[in-house]
């Protein structure tokens, strides 16, 4: 072959490769139109072109980004030098979508310059400006564009959305009233924005008209109307035909890509109906064959199950929705926060942060990581993770605030307090860091931290509303300081005004009046009763009646005292005193001495011995006591047996082995086998070194008792040795220990061993106590009458 028929091959060869690879791409271009972005992304990857083109990687991007792999479009792109507008609008898209807004918005900003992309280049700043929290300046933006001409519709209703959302809803009438020509999606964009504008200016049935009018809207737009209508029910008060549309729409689009709405609003309905059965949601949540759908409601039943108290299973869920979510959606941090709430709530709080592995490092996630870390008393890492959350624009005040507080608990000084100096440069300063320490003095306050006092009376000067409140928690602090004189001087003030805080101070000032004199608690009646009458749907009704129950029970009125425990447990069954209430309402009727109400009082005690709080095993405890009042001993044996079969804490086990021991002795008058039976059952509590000193010297001294019975009077010396002969470390215990000592000096004056008996007395009266001196009289008596003298 010649040397030009050489050349002219490969330039012919080179032409046909060029155009074979021009083919490849314009099938890829096909692919994308019609809307098969794997498809495109396969045909990129079986290209044979070993460095690609600027126009395949914008391609690939272009897939990649309809893929919705954002990271992957953003790798592809970042970094090439001289990008094409269209590329860089690309980029821009992929970079919004994966939460990097500073570098959209600049990428944007850029675009804005080129007539062909400018509209969606200014309305993604705007959408971007939104999302920083900074609504004002996407005003501004789009307001620029108007002054130069008529906006493009798109610009024109994202103006009339953010001025909605700014609380103006004639300005976003106007600017959608002045958009003429509109049709197909713009068209019912613009008849959904009015209907909102309608529902801010409360004309619900011109809103209800509008929606019902848009014909053959996107998917998208389907969903926000359907929404809207919901809400516009909503605030009708209709939840129950809010349910219904919800449910209808979620129902007949099962594969729908924007169900989040609707979703999320039929939470809110549910929420505002109580306890919800979820059958809807349990229903969609395991029907496979709409996946997406499926998810959301795994979430939401998750969420409803934890509003409904139904904790493990709503962890279960939760758990089981984020093994299928994809990693890193805004879905799966939601329940990734969700779970370690959930945890925090109870003071789990190494499950509470174990939950939140694994979730990207947002504002939000930051956040919770230092809500847990303060509850758990970490306040130095809360305040880190606060000012690291700060960065968020939407929680940048909060985020500090808490940082802020959270460094003064640390006890880190103002100086190297970043949070306060960041706190001291914003707008309204004065106001923002009055509240801070404010709160700081309240939460001081509460871990009763003697830095409170000095904090409260410097903030209680004046008659700011902050003022007024620091003047209240002083007079609350002052109150658990025991300082009862001087929380009233502080009160006083607040009661004569009409303050804000006037309600809690009228409150408060029942508790500072009852100091258990008769006097004072019939002046605490007085005012616990004018307080009802005063406010009648206080949310410290509860808290009132549990007192005004009180102070009649300590009067022996025990009707007074169960009319007012029953109506708490009645009228407030949501209420942390709602057991405590039908606790005491019991043991109100108990105390009556009246049979009926005795009964009564045990039926009662099983409505909080069958539920699983606090007060369960004491209420058990309660009942078998009755039993027992009732000449029914074998009953209160089986409820004693029951308790102390679920393994209680070692000073209610002891409670309940001394009370088992009290029903076996008082047996032994007619069965004197019932006596060994007690013994035995009480020194399980003597010789149980966990048993608290009380419980202990209780058992020994009447095991002493239930030995002389027996006529054993050596053993129940020995008992009655072994309380008084213990020292007394720590919180010195009297009654049995005295009692002990002086059953033991009866004992022995009853066999006329004088000299033995002053040792008892006098190893007693060594003890400063309340039955010290009545030893040491004792002891000269005996001496006296049995004319016994020291040397």
């Amino acid at each position: 072959m010649t040397k030009a028929c050489w050349i002219l091959s490969l330039f012919v060869s080179a032409l046909l490769g060029g155009l074979r690879a021009d083919d490849q791409l314009a099938d890829v271009r096909k692919a994308l139109a019609d809307g098969l972005p794997d498809v495109a992304l396969y045909r990129l990857g079986a290209s044979s072109v070993a460095a690609p083109s600027p126009e395949a990687l914008l391609l690939r991007a272009r897939a990649l980004n309809a893929l919705g792999r954002y990271d992957e479009a953003v790798q592809t792109l970042q970094g090439e030098q001289n990008l094409t507008d269209e590329a860089t609008l690309v980029l821009a898209r992929a970079q919004g979508k994966t939460g990097r807004l500073d570098e959209a918005l600049a990428l944007y900003q850029k675009l804005s310059a080129d007539p062909q992309f400018a509209t969606e280049a200014n309305l993604s700043q705007a959408a971007i400006l939104e999302k920083l929290n900074q609504p004002a300046k996407a005003a501004q933006l789009l307001d620029n564009l108007a002054k130069n001409g008529p906006l493009a519709p798109e610009l024109a209703l994202k103006l009339a959305e953010i001025r909605l959302g700014d609380g103006n809803p004639q300005a976003a009438a106007d600017l959608l009233n002045s958009s003429t020509g509109l049709a197909g999606d713009q068209l019912a964009a613009q008849q959904y924005l009015l209907a909102k504008v309608n529902l801010a200016q409360g004309k619900t049935a011109e809103a209800e008209k509008l929606l019902s009018a848009i014909k053959s809207p996107s998917s998208q737009i389907a969903a926000d109307v359907v929404t809207l209508r919901a809400d516009a029910l909503v605030r009708q008060k209709d939840l129950s035909e809010a349910e219904r549309v919800l449910e209808d729409f979620i129902e007949k689009s099962p594969n729908s890509a924007v169900l989040d709405g609707p979703f999320l609003l039929l939470d809110r309905v549910y929420a505002s109906q109580g306890a919800a059965s979820g059958a809807e949601l349990k229903r969609w949540a395991a029907d496979t064959t709409a996946p997406l759908r499926a998810q959301l409601a795994l979430f939401f039943l998750a969420k409803s199950e934890a509003r409904n108290s139904k904790i493990q299973r709503s962890r279960e869920l939760f758990s089981q929705f984020l093994q299928s979510a994809p990693p890193g959606s805004q879905l799966a941090n939601e329940a990734s926060i969700a779970l370690a709430q959930s945890y925090q709530a109870e003071g789990l709080y190494p499950q509470a942060m174990a939950a939140l592995q694994g979730t990207p490092e947002t504002g939000r996630t930051g956040f919770m990581r230092g809500v847990i870390l303060a509850a758990d008393g970490d306040y130095r890492n809360a305040a880190i993770c606060f000012q690291q959350a700060s960065g968020d624009p939407s929680l940048k005040q909060s985020a500090l605030i808490n940082a802020c507080i959270s460094a003064t608990l640390a006890g880190i000084p103002r100086s190297e307090n970043k949070a306060w100096q960041e706190l001291a440069s914003l707008p309204d300063a004065q106001a923002i860091l009055r509240g801070v320490e404010l709160n700081e003095g309240l939460l001081l306050a509460a871990q009763k931290r003697p830095e409170a006092g000095p904090l409260l009376e410097r903030l209680a000067v004046g008659d700011s509303s902050e003022a007024q409140r620091a003047r209240l928690a002083l007079a609350e602090w002052q109150y658990a300081q025991l300082n009862v004189k001087q929380a009233r001087e502080t009160l006083k003030p607040l009661l004569v005004s009409n303050s804000p805080e006037r309600e809690q101070s009228e409150y408060l000032a029942i508790f500072l009046e009852d100091t258990g004199d008769a006097s004072s608690e019939q002046e605490s009646l007085r005012l616990a009763e004018a307080f009802l009458k005063a406010y009648p749907s206080s949310q410290y009704e509860p808290d009132v009646r549990m007192k005004i129950g009180e102070l009649y029970f300590r009067r022996g009125d025990y009707l007074g005292a169960i009319a007012q425990f029953d109506t708490v447990a009645e009228e407030f069954p949501a209420s942390p005193l709602a057991d405590k209430a039908v606790f005491l309402e019991a043991q109100a009727m108990a105390r009556s001495m009246d049979p009926r109400l005795m009964e009564e009082a045990i039926d009662t005690y099983e409505k909080v011995a069958s539920g699983s709080g606090a007060l369960a095993l004491r209420a058990r405890l309660a009942q078998a006591v009755l039993y027992d009042a009732l000449q029914r001993p074998k009953e209160a044996l089986g409820i004693l047996d029951k308790i102390l079969a679920s393994k209680p804490s070692a000073d209610l086990r002891s409670r309940v082995l001394v009370e088992k021991g009290d029903i076996q002795f008082a047996q032994g008058a007619t069965a004197p086998d019932q006596y060994k039976q007690a013994i035995a059952t009480w020194d399980q509590v003597a010789a149980d070194p966990s048993a608290p000193r009380q419980w202990s010297n209780q058992a020994l001294a009447k095991m002493g008792a239930a030995y002389e019975k027996l006529g054993d009077n050596q053993a129940a010396l020995n008992c009655y040795y072994r309380v008084f002969s213990q020292d007394q470390k720590g919180e010195p215990e009297y009654f049995w220990y005295y009692k002990a000592g002086f059953d033991a000096g009866r004992l022995l004056e009853s066999q006329k061993l004088w000299k033995e008996a002053i040792a008892v007395y006098e190893k007693i009266a060594a003890l400063e106590g309340p039955r010290a001196e009545e030893a040491r009289n004792r002891v000269n008596k005996l001496r006296l009458e049995n004319f016994l003298w020291e040397n």
